[in-house]
């Protein structure tokens, strides 16, 4: 009984291979006009929610801190605000800000920043205790 189940084995057909053929001198179908430009990634659940989950996981309803938020140290240079922008007007060597409290234990910060130009590098520090302390 063995030796049938290992013949019928050896004589089965061959599962067949599946193939995909590419004619590029062949249309098939075409682009619709309105999809083109358009660029669509699977994050912060957009697929899932489209712009309902952008309104409600998105960016926050508050306004714009007119002045610099309370807790918030600027350290050399001269800064100014517009809208949600903070943004050094005349730059001097080091300047940079401090916020939060070095005591924070896990939290989440999140930036959105763009160097523009002038002589001066471009860091994001975490947990400095003050301008001369930082990990």
């Amino acid at each position: 009984m063995l030796g049938l189940v290992v013949l019928s084995r050896l004589v089965a057909p061959a599962t067949p291979i599946d193939e995909i053929v590419v004619d590029p001198a062949r249309q098939v179908g075409e682009v619709p006009p309105f999809i083109y430009g358009q660029f669509l990634e699977h994050i912060y659940n957009s697929v899932v929610d489209g712009l309902w989950g952008q309104l409600v996981r998105g960016p926050s309803f508050e306004e714009a801190p007119s002045t610099v938020p309370e807790g918030w140290t600027l350290v050399n240079g001269s800064w100014n605000i517009e809208g949600d922008e903070i943004f050094v007007t005349r730059p001097q060597s080091d300047a940079h800000i401090l916020c939060g409290d070095p005591g924070w234990g896990d939290y989440t910060f999140a930036v959105q920043a763009m160097k523009k130009g002038g002589p001066e590098g471009f860091l994001i520090l975490f947990r400095a205790t003050d301008e001369n302390n930082f990990c």
